[in-house]
Formats: C-alpha cells, sequence, structure tokens
C-alpha cells in the first residue's frame, strides 16, 4: 500500500511539473528518476553490480597462486562470487508486469516523445531498461506508437522524433524485429507510409532504424511444429500427456499457426498496396521494396501481387529499386524450386560390386576412391549426369561406410503450363516476353560504371537459379 501511495505521489509530481512548469527540465528529471524507481529497483543497480566484479576479479589476481593451478581460490573469495551471483539473478531475473508497471511506462514513453530533449533523453533511457526487464512489455506503447505515425494532421515533431528514437532503441531492446506477427503487421506499414518524417533528423533516424532492420531481422516462425523426437524427449524429462492435453496442444498450435499465416499474407498485402494506393517517396518505396524482401521464405505461398511488383521493378527508374527487385526476384527463383529427389541405396548398389563395410580400414582404398578426385570420371551425357552419385557427406567412406546411403540425384521436376503454380506463373509469362527482355537488358547495361562490365552475384543467381 505505501508502495502504490509513494507512485501515485510521484505520478502526480511529475503531472503539476509537465503541465505548469514544462521547462524546469532538472526537475522533471529528478521527480523522473525516482518515479521509476519502483519498476526497476530491486535492491541493486547494474552499475553496482558491475564495479563488485570488478573489484572481484582486482581481488581475485591480487590473490592469485600459479601453484596451486587453476580456480584454485580462497574460500572466502568463492563466497564473495556467489553473493554476487545471487545479486545478479535478481537483476537479471525478468518479471511479472503489474499494472502499476503499465502505467509507469505509459508515463514513461508520454516524457519520452517531450519537448525538451534532456527530458526526453532521459526518460527513454529508464523505459529501454523497463522494456528489457518485462518481456513483452513493448506491447503496451505499440497502440501509441501507431497512433502517433499514422495521424492524418500535423503532428508534433517532436513527438514523433522521440517516436523514433523508441523505435530505435539500444542495443538491448529493437521492437521492429520483435518476433511477432502480429506486431510486425502493424509496425512496418505504419513505419513504411508515415508522413510526418520530414526533416532531415527523422530522415535519418528512418534510416538508421531500416539499416538495423536488415541487419538485426529474422523471420520469425510462421508454421510452428515439433517433430517426434522432441516430444519423446520431453515426455522422458517430464511425463506423458492425457488424451485432452494432446487435443488441445493441437488445437491451439494450430489456432497459433492460423493466425500467423494470416498476418503474415496480411502484412506482405498491405505493403504491396502501398505501392499502389498512397503516394510514396522514392525512400519510402525502398523501404516498402526492402521489408518485402526480409519476409521471403518458403513455409507460406507468396502472394503474386508481390512477385508481380518485384518484376515490375526491375525496369523501374530508381536504380536503387531496380537492384532490391534483383534481390528479391533472384531469392523468390531459389524458394519457387521443385524439391531434390533423394534416393537410398546400399554401397553395393552403387559401386555395382559386393563390399564388405564391416570390414573396411580408415585410409584410401578401392571402395572409397569415388569421393576423391583421383577417380573422378566426369558425365558426358545427361543420362550419366543423373545416374552420377554425388555425396555432400565427404566422410562418408573414410573410416567406415553407412548401411544405406542418402544422396540427392542430379535432376529435378520441371514444371511445365499445366504444372505451373501461379506465383511462378507470373515470372514466367514476363521472361517470355521480348520487349521485357530487352529493356531489362538495357537497364543492366545502364547500371555499370566506368563502362566496364561487373560480375553481379544477384543477377546471376537470379538467371541461374531459375534454369
Amino acid at each position: 500500500m505505501n508502495k502504490i501511495n509513494e507512485i501515485l505521489i510521484n505520478h502526480l509530481s511529475l503531472d503539476v511539473l509537465v503541465e505548469n512548469h514544462p521547462d524546469d527540465a532538472s526537475s522533471i528529471n529528478t521527480v523522473l528518476k525516482i518515479y521509476s524507481l519502483t519498476s526497476v529497483y530491486f535492491g541493486a543497480f547494474e552499475n553496482y553490480i558491475d564495479t563488485l566484479f570488478n573489484d572481484l576479479e582486482i581481488v581475485k589476481y591480487l590473490y592469485k597462486n600459479k601453484l596451486s593451478g587453476k580456480r584454485k581460490h580462497p574460500r572466502f573469495l568463492i563466497i564473495k562470487r556467489i553473493g554476487l551471483q545471487l545479486e545478479l539473478f535478481s537483476i537479471s531475473n525478468y518479471q511479472s508486469l503489474t499494472e502499476i508497471d503499465r502505467q509507469v511506462i505509459l508515463k514513461l514513453f508520454e516524457l519520452s516523445i517531450h519537448r525538451y530533449s534532456e527530458v526526453r533523453r532521459n526518460a527513454q533511457v529508464y523505459l529501454f531498461y523497463i522494456l528489457q526487464r518485462y518481456l513483452f512489455s513493448y506491447q503496451v506503447i505499440v497502440n501509441r506508437i501507431l497512433e502517433l505515425l499514422d495521424n492524418p494532421g500535423e503532428a508534433d515533431h517532436d513527438q514523433i522524433k522521440g517516436c523514433l528514437y523508441i523505435l530505435l532503441g539500444n542495443d538491448s531492446i529493437f521492437i521492429p524485429t520483435k518476433h511477432s506477427w502480429t506486431l510486425l503487421e502493424r509496425l512496418w506499414p505504419s513505419l513504411t507510409r508515415t508522413m510526418h518524417a520530414t526533416k532531415i533528423s527523422t530522415q535519418e533516424l528512418i534510416d538508421n532504424i531500416m539499416e538495423n532492420v536488415v541487419k538485426r531481422f529474422d523471420s520469425p516462425a510462421i508454421i510452428e511444429d515439433t517433430n517426434d523426437v522432441s516430444i519423446k524427449t520431453a515426455i522422458e524429462l517430464w511425463k506423458p500427456l492425457d488424451t485432452n492435453e494432446l487435443v488441445s496442444r493441437d488445437q491451439m498450435r494450430e489456432e497459433r499457426n492460423q493466425a500467423n499465416i494470416q498476418s503474415y499474407n496480411n502484412l506482405m498485402e498491405t505493403l504491396n498496396s502501398l505501392f499502389y494506393n498512397h503516394l510514396l517517396t522514392w525512400r519510402q518505396q525502398e523501404m516498402a521494396m526492402a521489408f518485402i524482401w526480409l519476409l521471403l521464405q518458403n513455409r507460406v505461398p507468396i502472394p503474386p501481387p508481390c512477385i508481380r511488383t518485384f518484376v515490375d521493378f526491375l525496369v523501374h527508374d530508381n536504380i536503387e529499386l531496380r537492384k532490391i527487385a534483383e534481390k528479391g526476384i533472384a531469392a523468390f527463383c531459389r524458394i519457387q524450386k521443385p524439391p531434390r529427389i533423394y534416393l537410398e541405396k546400399t554401397l553395393d548398389e552403387i559401386l555395382q560390386r559386393p563390399v564388405n563395410v564391416d570390414q573396411c580400414h580408415p585410409g584410401d582404398r578401392d571402395d572409397n576412391l569415388w569421393i576423391t578426385i583421383n577417380d573422378y570420371k566426369p558425365p558426358k551425357t545427361q543420362n550419366e549426369w543423373e545416374e552420377t552419385c554425388f555425396l555432400d557427406k565427404s566422410f562418408h567412406g573414410y573410416y567406415k561406410w553407412p548401411k544405406i546411403i542418402k544422396y540427392p540425384m542430379n535432376k529435378r521436376e520441371r514444371y511445365t503450363k499445366e504444372n505451373m503454380p501461379e506465383d511462378v506463373a507470373v515470372l514466367y509469362e514476363r521472361f517470355i516476353d521480348k520487349s521485357f527482355i530487352n529493356k531489362f537488358i538495357q537497364f543492366m547495361i545502364l547500371d555499370e560504371e566506368g563502362g566496364g562490365i561487373n560480375f553481379d552475384f544477384y543477377r546471376f543467381r537470379m538467371f541461374k537459379v531459375s534454369e
């Protein structure tokens, strides 16, 4: 009860200062520091723990005895280290988000978009610390961020700048790449189409956010599944589940997967529609194209309009958009390839002669020369190429052979007009258009600098992988 009263007093003090004395940055920062302690202080500060660890390292060096060997420290040092580990656990253990913490986060967010930069900067430091400490606490401020970015009227420059700094985050918290398809579905389109980043400072912030997204984004799982080996191991570690629990598990997983698929498709379609339903600048078009390129994957079919946009932008006037389109088409060509056909054979069937695999000794032998270049004879016909066994595990055969060897065939299923998927058909129809190919080649020639021809990795993959 005392803690609640203290929070209410600090909350009212902040409101009074912000409303009546908004220019008193020093007083606001003092009250802000006290106000944030309710959610960030649990008996020790991180800086204090770091100082104690540094002192411990110095003491360990002073009492180090090389004759005793490694990890032979005096008893008092071991006890001191255990105490520090307990302190470290107290500040690193994730807490449950309470209503009080939620109110603190909202107040810190409002101060993080304050008109004075000093107040914004200090509030953002405490806000990032709380967002790092409480899992999924970023969801508290997402709606407010989207409200500022999607505001149709004129927005305050300081608020937009503070909002972008919150999205930029720091080394420990970066909201735009959180593993939540629901968040990405709402945040990425808003960040792309916002019209309030009109000044150089806000444009640079968006560029930094986009740069961090490219560096730090790893696609969240769309279809979450668990293999039989993991399920069996979990049962051995814990206990078998009842039939009702298994049914409930499968139902929850299916609902979550369907929600992820729906969010992914909505995100892709929304980003793609921005090119046709909004007047985007070239910078915003580059962001939208980069976002779609990052979202390409092989678990869920890619919407055909997105593929059509990539193909159309191969002949766009903007060279940066053409480069992103080339990367997207190269990635899609790899994704749409039919899966490999695998065969399982014994060593006798591959070598076409009997081999006693149990009596093999390590080293070069007659039965393993085929994995070296000494006995390699390149195939001369298509049939010889398809029948040749290329094993990607070079360690097989040196010590012993497995009983069954699994290897991919040197051929794939080929698409025809009858069995061609819709997304592949979009690519096929444009690349058999001679006028489109001629225009695309002209742009590729214009992109070369200095009159020379440079090797482009993505262009090579775009044509080679699609074979």
